[in-house]
């Protein structure tokens, strides 16, 4: 096949809603079929995951040449529930599938088109592959791992191409591995990150210049401290913001439209605003990011408005807070003119790859963006929160990665190192007591680790039959349940302690560990929860109080919100580093973020991530540092500007209180303190 027929091929699918026949086509050509199976092969559904399963068929079967077994699948999920929805659920439904749970024999993976009648326009093709042990082939708890394009009309075909058209083009059957590679995020990993540097390269090439033809952009660098390269990171870390946000249909609503219902390419459609405004007055010489990002980072997405609409776009755009768009050291945006060209952001540049354009639109237009963060099981081949840990990581080079000690520590390595913290953490909080205090009825009652074990390192997979039997779908007798007895039985307590855990990474990095370990207890919290009684009788609350239990429900959202707010802290050396690790935190909140009326303002983070040494400490715990908790108590949610500066002046004056004369009282400087900053 010449490469742009494969191309078209991939467009056609990847680029429009799902459409059975054109997926047929494409998959005969991607695996070299000469002819599907010639009935609709429909199954019944398993209880367990029938609210989010419709029904699914099989294509086709598919064997390579070492003996791999591949089926082909369409899956239809209920009318309510998009593929983002319950991902954790499709996955086992196919890992159900392919073990044999659900009968036939065993598959070592399956190529699934997961659609839903009710959003067309979004679907996700995946590869769901099994995880046997070299031990033995089956086990109850094997888990599936999923690798995911997600495609659809609002989607681009850019990496999809990219990845999927070497198979195409070739004459020759492809085998598990070959598929395998076309579903590998670190090749979009290495390409984003090249086209990543070079923008920055570009970018701060340009603000260079600026500064030295320009007294006053100068003059405002240098009275604020300001470095090229320290602006140039921010202004690409708030625009690639923007693009998961727009993802999320958040910019751009206009009066009657829901979150999430917004405009998927908003700022594309700026900058089209920015050319339709220029052509319409006499000066001609408006600036994108002059008249336009800094006016929507600074004043619509950062300032607090009676309402969310801004009436300078003539739309709705979300009051955000958080700091991320704070001006970089508090410069002042609305008198100094910074003029970066346009052509920096789109241009007609041919690319050698055969695009168009070379800007930062441009080449940010080009992937997909999702908000998800991946975990070890799930991977979307696509631009994702982790990625951006990744490029920062890899921006510094060698030496300096040597000198900071910044390396990148890999998913799985984070997944494991999460997963024990949390064991470990259980073990010693449920099981505390000294045994010689207790009688042997109460020692019956203790948590066995291994059942911490099961919770934490299976719960995910074996949560589903469980819930329905919880809910009355299937047989409640106590032996039909997979979580442990102790698990159930004590499910109000353990959350307790979930929710009561302090975790601290001294060396933070891009945030790869808070993150982890807050979505190991997110998803812990998660499966407790259809064991956990605690509805109270509304009759028996006051108003008040009826409140609080509706602002408290078991969310992930709210889940994630407690865990940022109380449990989570950082610390690195490097400026950067705490920017891409509070921005990750924002996004994780903004992916479960579900209303559709009014967006939450994000927290501040500038005490939860903090900058500073955490090897050299003061030596004692001083006094006064009650009055600095409650302090960043209220600075954590506080949203109105003028008052946030005002308190951030007050708790950043009281700490360096503490610092100011560290050399010449303990004889070494000090910048960061766990008993100062992190008090408590």
């Amino acid at each position: 096949m010449k490469l742009y027929e494969a191309k078209q091929i991939i467009e056609n699918v990847f680029e429009n809603s799902f459409d059975k026949d054109q997926f047929q086509y494409f998959v005969k050509n991607l695996l070299k079929l000469n002819e599907f199976e010639g009935q609709h092969n429909f199954r019944q559904i398993p209880h367990a995951f029938e609210n989010v399963i419709k029904k699914y068929e099989r294509l086709a079967k598919f064997e390579d040449e070492h003996g791999n077994t591949i089926d082909v699948l369409i899956v239809e999920l209920k009318r309510s529930h998009s593929v983002e929805h319950a991902r954790s659920t499709q996955r086992n439904f196919i890992r159900r599938y392919l073990n044999g749970t659900m009968g036939g024999e065993l598959k070592d993976a399956a190529l699934v088109a997961f659609y839903s009648q009710n959003f067309p326009e979004e679907w996700r093709f995946s590869l769901i592959k099994m995880q046997y042990s070299l031990e033995k082939k089956k086990d109850e708890y094997t888990p599936a791992k999923r690798f995911s394009f997600l495609v659809g009309e609002k989607g681009k075909s850019h990496t999809a191409k990219r990845q999927l058209v070497g198979i195409l083009k070739k004459d020759d059957i492809p085998d598990f591995g070959d598929l395998e590679e076309a579903f590998n995020i670190e090749a979009v990993t290495n390409e984003f990150f090249e086209q990543y540097k070079k923008l920055l390269f570009n970018l701060m090439e340009v603000v260079e210049q600026i500064i030295k033809k320009d007294s006053e952009v100068k003059k405002e660098f240098e009275s604020k401290n300001i470095l090229v390269i320290d602006f140039c990171k921010k202004l690409l870390g708030q625009i690639v913001f923007l693009y998961f946000l727009q993802k999320k249909g958040w910019l751009g609503l206009s009066n009657g439209q829901k979150y999430g219902e917004g405009d998927k390419h908003f700022l594309r459609s700026l900058y089209k605003m920015k050319i339709i405004h220029a052509s319409s007055i006499k000066n001609k010489k408006l600036n994108f990011f002059n008249d336009y990002l800094e006016w929507l980072f600074y004043d619509a997405l950062s300032k607090k408005r009676v309402t969310d609409f801004y009436t300078r776009f003539n739309c709705r755009i979300p009051f955000l807070n958080g700091g991320l768009f704070d001006p970089i050291n508090f410069y002042d945006w609305e008198n100094t003119d910074i003029i970066i060209p346009d052509t920096l952001f789109t241009n007609n540049e041919p690319t050698k790859e055969e695009d168009i354009g070379t800007g930062i639109l441009d080449v940010f237009d080009r992937y997909n963006f999702t908000v998800k963060e991946d975990e070890p099981l799930e991977k979307e081949v696509a631009v994702d929160p982790e990625m951006l840990g990744k490029v920062f990581e890899r921006m510094l080079d060698v030496k300096e990665r040597k000198s900071k000690g910044a390396f990148y520590t890999p998913r799985e390595i984070v997944h494991y190192m999460s997963q024990e913290s949390l064991i470990q953490y259980l073990d010693t909080a449920l099981n505390e007591p000294r045994m010689h205090e207790l009688n042997s009825n109460e020692i019956r009652e203790f948590v066995a680790k291994n059942d911490i074990e099961k919770l934490i390192k299976h719960g995910e997979i074996i949560i589903e039959k469980d819930t329905a039997i919880q809910q009355g779908k299937l047989s409640d007798k106590r032996n039909d349940f997979e979580l442990p007895e102790s698990i159930r039985q004590n499910a109000k307590l353990i959350d307790e302690k979930l929710a009561d855990i302090r975790v601290c990474d001294p060396a933070v990095g891009s945030g790869a560990f808070p993150v982890g370990v807050m979505h190991e207890i997110v998803k812990a919290r998660e499966i407790l929860t259809p064991f956990i009684d605690d509805k109270p009788r509304m009759h028996e609350l006051n108003p008040n109080k009826i409140r609080e239990f509706v602002a408290n429900k078991r969310t992930l959202y709210n889940f994630k919100q407690h865990a940022i707010h109380h449990c989570l802290y950082g610390v690195d050396i490097d400026a950067s580093a705490v920017e891409i690790c509070k921005l990750r935190l924002w996004l994780s909140l903004v992916v479960d973020e579900t209303r559709i009326d009014v967006i939450e303002p994000l927290p501040n983070l500038d005490y939860k991530i903090v900058r500073g040494n955490s090897l050299i400490g003061y030596p004692f715990r001083p006094f006064g540092l009650d009055e600095i908790e409650k302090l960043k108590e209220d600075y954590f949610i506080e949203t109105d500007k003028k008052k946030k500066v005002e308190l951030k002046n007050n708790i950043d004056e009281k700490i360096n209180n503490f610092f100011n004369n560290t050399i010449k009282n303990v004889g070494y400087p000090v910048n960061f303190d766990f008993k100062i900053n992190f008090s408590e």
